[in-house]
This record gives C-alpha cells, sequence and structure tokens, in this order.
C-alpha cells in the first residue's frame, strides 16, 4: 500500500498539527503503509524522517515579515507542494491545510487527474480568510476558492470535531466518509522537574500560553487579568499572534502574573486553569488544540466560546463556560468566587476520564484513516 502526506512543516518541532502529521506518518508506516511526504525545509528543524520513509522538502524562499508577501509565497508554496503531490502518483493524498489553499490547489488537481484525495481539516480555507474580515461572500475571487473545494470532494474527510466534520460535509451534494480526530491529543508522559513558577504554595495557577491571534477574544484576556487575586492564585502568560502584545503590556508588573516566552508542552501538566477563547465567528474554522493538550495533561479550562464549537463538546465536562453572549466582567467574577481547591478537584479529576476517552478516540481515528487508506488503493 502507498499514500501521500502533504502539509507544510514535517517533521515537526512544536508545531501540534505537524505533530499530528508525523504521529499519522509513523503510524501508517508502522502497518506497512509506504508513505511519501511533500513538506517545506523548516531551517530549525532536522532534516529528520519521519518513520524512516521518503519526505520530498521544498525550499523556503520568503522569510520576511511584510503579511502581503508572505501571503503570496503561501500561495505559491501550496499550489508547488500541490504538483509535486500529484505528480508522484504515489496513492491516495491526505492534504491537509497550512500552507493556506493548499486544500484548494488539491482539490482542482485531483478532478482534473482523477486522483483520490483524503481532507485534513486542521483550519477552514477560504473561509479563515472571511472570518478573520479580509474578503466578503460576495467577493468573485473568495466565491471561485469556495467552489473549487466544493466542486472536487474528496474520498474522506479528517476533522478535527463533530461540529467542524457537519460543518464541512455540509458543502458537499454527496458527503464523504469522516474521521473524527481531534488534534492535540499527546501526553508527555512521566512527570518532568516542576518549574519555578508551578511551586506549590497553594495558589491556583491559571494560565495562557499559546497563539493570541485573529480567532481569539484578547478582551476576555485582559478582562482575566483584573481577576487575578495574587494571594489565592498565580496566572500564567505566554501568548504570541497579532494581539499578543496588547496583552503583554497590561500583564507587565501586575502581582501574581508570570510573563513566559513559552510554556514547554510537558509543563502543561503544572497548571490548574487553561484559558482557552474562540470567536463565534470561527466557530468550526478552528478547533483550538491547546485545549486538547490540556485536558490530556489533567488540566481544566475556562472556555470563552460557544457551545456549537467542538473544544465545548469534546471538553465540557472538564470546563467551565462563558458565553460570548453574557457580560463578560460579571461571568468572570462569578467564575472566580466559586474557584476553590474543591471544584477545582472535581474538574480535573473529570479531565482524567475525558483524556482516557479521547486517547481511545486518537487509536480508533488512526485505525479508520488506514482502513480508509487501504480501500483506495
Amino acid at each position: 500500500m502507498r499514500c501521500t502526506l502533504v502539509n507544510r512543516d514535517i517533521p515537526c518541532r512544536e508545531n501540534i498539527n505537524s505533530h499530528s502529521a508525523t504521529e499519522l506518518a509513523h503510524y501508517l508506516a508502522g502497518r506497512g503503509v509506504d508513505v511519501e511526504i511533500v513538506a517545506v525545509r523548516d531551517p530549525a528543524s532536522p532534516e529528520g524522517r519521519p518513520a524512516g520513509k521518503p519526505i520530498r522538502l521544498l525550499p523556503r524562499r520568503y522569510e520576511g515579515k511584510n503579511k502581503l508577501l508572505r501571503l503570496l509565497d503561501s500561495v505559491r508554496e501550496g499550489r508547488t507542494m500541490a504538483r509535486l503531490a500529484a505528480d508522484l502518483h504515489h496513492g491516495p493524498i491526505i492534504c491537509m491545510t497550512n500552507p493556506p489553499l493548499l486544500n484548494v490547489w488539491l482539490a482542482r488537481l485531483a478532478r482534473r487527474r482523477k486522483l483520490r484525495w483524503l481532507y485534513w481539516t486542521m483550519d477552514l480555507y477560504p473561509e479563515a480568510f472571511l472570518a478573520a474580515g479580509l474578503t466578503s461572500e460576495r467577493n468573485p475571487l473568495y466565491r471561485w476558492l469556495a467552489k473549487s473545494v466544493t466542486a472536487n470532494p474528496p474520498s474522506h474527510v479528517i476533522a478535527l470535531g463533530e461540529a467542524q466534520a457537519e460543518h464541512v460535509c455540509r458543502y458537499f451534494k454527496q458527503p464523504p466518509s469522516v474521521t473524527v480526530f481531534p488534534c492535540g491529543i499527546v501526553s508527555s508522559g512521566a512527570e518532568p522537574e516542576r518549574p519555578e513558577w508551578a511551586r506549590q504554595d497553594g495558589k491556583i495557577i491559571l494560565g495562557y500560553a499559546g497563539n493570541l491571534g485573529e480567532a481569539h477574544s484578547e478582551e476576555f484576556v485582559a478582562a482575566t487579568l483584573e481577576q487575578i487575586d495574587p494571594t489565592r492564585h498565580r496566572l500564567i502568560l505566554a501568548p504570541y499572534g497579532a494581539k499578543a502584545t496588547r496583552i503583554r503590556s497590561l500583564a507587565k508588573g501586575r502581582p501574581g502574573i508570570v510573563l513566559l516566552e513559552s510554556v514547554p508542552r510537558e509543563h502543561l501538566r503544572f497548571i490548574d486553569v487553561h484559558l482557552v477563547t474562540l470567536l463565534p465567528r470561527w466557530d468550526h474554522i478552528c478547533v483550538p488544540s491547546k485545549a486538547v493538550s490540556a485536558v490530556c495533561e489533567g488540566g481544566s479550562l475556562l472556555f470563552h466560546g460557544t457551545k456549537a464549537n467542538d473544544n465545548w463538546r469534546l471538553l465540557h465536562e472538564a470546563a467551565w463556560r462563558i458565553s460570548p453572549d453574557e457580560d463578560m466582567a460579571t461571568g468572570l467574577r462569578e467564575f472566580f468566587a466559586g474557584l476553590t481547591p474543591e471544584t477545582l478537584a472535581q474538574k480535573k479529576c473529570a479531565a482524567q476520564a475525558v483524556a482516557q476517552e479521547l486517547f481511545v478516540l486518537r487509536e480508533r481515528a488512526l485505525d479508520e484513516i488506514y482502513e480508509k487508506i487501504r480501500e483506495l488503493q
């Protein structure tokens, strides 16, 4: 059996989407599938070969910070990667969504060349451009890009949750088969050395560690800063992305708040309550993987988002929720008033049960993908 896996960043470093791709490559190779990988060279990553299988690393052309030039270069990368994957003629193609529009180019090639492809919906494009306010549904280019995917349906969809799967499949006249495979199901194994900020002094540790970009509410994080009682809480802040600068500025010098550049995945277990936010217009377009990883490490969540999002549907037993429709300050005051060692212990106990269900779901998803690859040979 053979297949091709296409994603910008393989092998991975800390990127969780790339971790999932590498994990799948190892799994399929371990079951006898000849996996060919198409990716873009990362100067910071070792040129390892997942599972010892061939990897086609394309050169990076633009490394600057100009947003327009980065977008144009990512479009070029996506088209080049899709063409290379199609030219390999190496079994069904598993297409992820990094760089943006990779799925568009692969879908168009699949139709012309009658290729069998699986659509792994990490983020949804071109819908993400719509959610970010970069275009409108009336824009002719946006409509052409959207139709390029919907008119060329995949043989199978790998979705991050049931809600995202339902959202994606409604675009196709004949909905493809689906595997639900949440991103972020990882465990760091043995407990690492406790970092200084996680010292055991009786305080409840909250944290925001991850992207704070267009899809997330900086107002939620800013309002949370106001509720931190340094005698009872410690807030670990390690945001990056478009909205991180303001939050870092607001947090600087505040008692009870620790600013970090990043939090290693193995240190997530030392955060008791992870802050997670997703704006309603980004529902199903994104499903934050950091929330899944946090629960897998035994942590609880404070989720600012809708009930429709897969984060809530998958993880609600281990989470509290503040609705985007309610007054944020009031909701946060009520949450912190009820946050005690006892209520925290209940949520963290529930997180352990949810994590076990997620690990079972991961194994089932990997097996389903293998069976679909075998079916499409």
